[in-house]
Formats: structure tokens, sequence, C-alpha cells
């Protein structure tokens, strides 16, 4: 299907906001640009739905209704470069101290590029939340190409994920999401009452390098350089929300992994 949105000032309707705001959202021109790599259309050319449809920063949003739970400078990358970054994520997850017996949380699941990998090393013993249904449905599809299962597929607000776990579990891992979580120390608190006492909590996220210096495939990725987090700036939330770091994982080229055990 494809629709054309109106351009009005600097911004245009984007009409793939519709079933998440209940009407098009004006949005800047220039952040859907930079999260999506090319230019948005005129009100001539038609725009595909599914390009408006990934999350964009709530500072894109120019004007739209009340909304929460839609994480800023979160969406999932295109596929190509996600492989180029990472290829291989089992080896990546290994890294972060997930093993086999575990049960264990991928928060914030995308498309399953990590969940998929995550139940195949715990024998499907694994919970995989988003707010997207779509993402849902991907990592869907992601989960049954690599031949294993989840636990359960839940589409939520991650705030809720506390309330929707019905099992304490050993391992929680989000990934490329937590700068852009409003309320940090919240979410912390939630994914803490889902961890067994020592439980890990894991965190995957952009060094805080300069945009134009993480290039992938010849172009600047990631969040926005003020958006990004040091692994002390990190640790600082975690610490005081009663976890103690275990160790930071260098990622090459541009990430790291920072391990939390609950102290529960």
């Amino acid at each position: 299907m494809r629709l054309r949105p109106a351009r009005l000032d600097d911004g245009f309707r984007c009409p793939g906001y519709q079933n998440l705001w209940g009407a098009p959202p004006l949005v800047r021109r220039a952040d859907f640009a930079d999260r999506h790599h090319f230019d948005p259309p005129s009100a001539t050319k038609a725009l595909p739905l599914s390009a408006c449809q990934s999350k964009l920063p709530n500072s894109a949003i120019l004007e739209r209704p009340p909304m929460t739970g839609m994480f800023p400078a979160t969406s999932m990358p295109d596929r190509d470069w996600w492989e180029a970054l990472w290829p291989d994520p089992s080896g990546l997850l290994l890294s972060l101290g997930v093993e086999p017996g575990m049960t264990a949380l991928d928060l914030c699941c995308g498309d399953g590029y990590f969940t998929a990998p995550l139940a195949k090393i715990v024998s499907g013993r694994v919970y995989a939340l988003d707010l997207d249904p779509e993402m849902i449905v991907a990592a869907k599809a992601e989960v049954k190409q690599l031949g294993v299962s989840v636990l359960k597929w839940i589409v939520a607000d991650a705030s809720e994920v506390a309330e929707l776990i019905p099992e304490k579990i050993d391992f929680a891992l989000i990934a490329n999401t937590f700068h852009g979580v409003p309320d940090q120390p919240a979410l912390v608190k939630a994914v803490a009452r889902t961890l067994k006492p020592r439980g890990l909590f894991a965190l995957v996220n952009w060094h805080r390098l300069p945009r134009e210096q993480t290039t992938v495939l010849g172009q600047p990725r990631g969040p926005r350089t003020e958006m990004r987090m040091s692994p002390e700036a990190v640790a600082a939330v975690l610490e005081a929300t009663g976890f103690r770091l275990l160790r930071m994982v260098d990622l090459p080229p541009y990430h790291y992994g920072a391990v939390f055990e609950h102290k529960g």
C-alpha cells in the first residue's frame, strides 16, 4: 500500500503513524532523513507506508496526540548493517554471560536478531517483549527460521515487564535501546523485579563517539551523539538501583556491553 503524505512547512504528514497515534503526525523532515538515511518525499511523491512505521525521536514529531512508551532514537536498523556490525550474535550473547539452562528475557527485542540465537542458547527458555507488534511478527519469523521457539511473545510497554513475566529469570538483555529510555531508573527497577537474586542484566550500547565517526556500510549510524551514554553513565544508573557491575565487554567496532548482577 502506498499513501501520499502532505508536506507542511519543515515537516510532512507521516501516514505510518496512524495506527500508533490515531492521526498522522507532522514529522520533522530532517529527523526523518537522519533516521531512514534518505530524504522524505515531497507532497507529490508516493511514500511506502512502512517507511514511516519505525520509531522516530520524540523531537521529530512536531505535532501529535500524547502517548507514552515509544522510546526515542531506538528504531531497528536496516538488516544489512545490523549484520555488518555483529556477524556472530551468538558469540556476542555468550560474551555477556548467558549460558545454557538459564531463563532469559529479550527486552525491546525488535526484529529478533538477538532473540533467535538467545533462544537457541537457552533451549527456548526466552521471553521476548516489544511495544511494536510488527517487530514481534518479524522476530517470530527469525526464531522460526533458526528452528527454535520462545516461552512467550509479549506486545507491551517495557515498563510493564515485571507484571508480565510469570517467573523469576536469570538473564535480561536490552540492546541499543537504553539511551532512549526517558525514565531509566524506573525501567531498571522493573527489570530488577523480574530477576532472581544474582540474576544478570546485560545492556548493549553505542560508545559515546560522535555519530559521524560511527559509520557502517559507508553511512553514519546510530543515535544522535548527545543521546549516547558512556559506560560510567550506565553504571551510575544501574548501581543506584540495586545492581552491581560485573564487567564491561568491548563489542567492536562501536559498542560495549555492560553486565550487572542483581543484588536482591
